[in-house]
C-alpha cells in the first residue's frame, strides 16, 4: 500500500491534525474552517492507496451590504450586532418606513437565506 503525501490544503480551512511526515494507508486527518465559514462535506479525510478521500470545502459567509439594503429600501427585521451570516442562515428584512413588499409575494417576502456567501436581497417599493 502506498503512503500519502501531506494532506490537501483547503481554502479558508484549517487542518486540525494530526500532522505527520507521511501518512499510511487508513490514516486520517481532521479539518475545520476559519471563523464564519461553514464546513461542507466530511470533516475527516482518509489516506487510501496513496490518495486522500473526498475533502470538505469551507463555504464563505454572507456579509450584509448596506448600500444594497438601501437601494432595495430594506433593513434588518431584528437588531443585530453583526452583519455576517453563515451559509444556510435565514435573514429577515423588513421594508423601510413608507415602503412595502410588492403584492403576491411569498408568505415571508422579507426572508432570505445565505447561500454559499451570496445573498438575494428582497426589494420593497414605495407606498402610494
Amino acid at each position: 500500500a502506498q503512503n500519502c503525501t501531506s494532506p490537501p490544503v483547503i481554502k479558508n480551512g484549517v487542518l486540525l491534525g494530526p500532522l505527520l511526515p507521511s501518512y499510511k494507508n487508513g490514516n486520517s486527518v481532521e479539518y475545520g474552517c476559519q471563523r464564519y465559514h461553514f464546513l461542507d462535506g466530511p470533516s475527516t479525510v482518509y489516506c487510501e492507496q496513496g490518495n486522500w478521500t473526498e475533502r470538505p470545502t469551507c463555504l464563505g459567509p454572507c456579509i450584509l451590504n448596506v448600500t444594497d439594503m438601501n437601494s432595495n429600501n430594506i433593513e434588518l427585521k431584528w437588531r443585530q450586532e453583526e452583519f455576517i451570516f453563515l451559509h444556510g442562515d435565514l435573514i429577515e428584512f423588513e421594508c423601510k418606513q413608507g415602503y412595502k413588499f410588492p403584492h403576491a409575494t411569498m408568505p415571508s417576502p422579507g426572508r432570505t437565506q445565505c447561500e454559499r456567501g451570496r445573498l438575494k436581497y428582497p426589494k420593497c417599493e414605495r407606498m402610494f
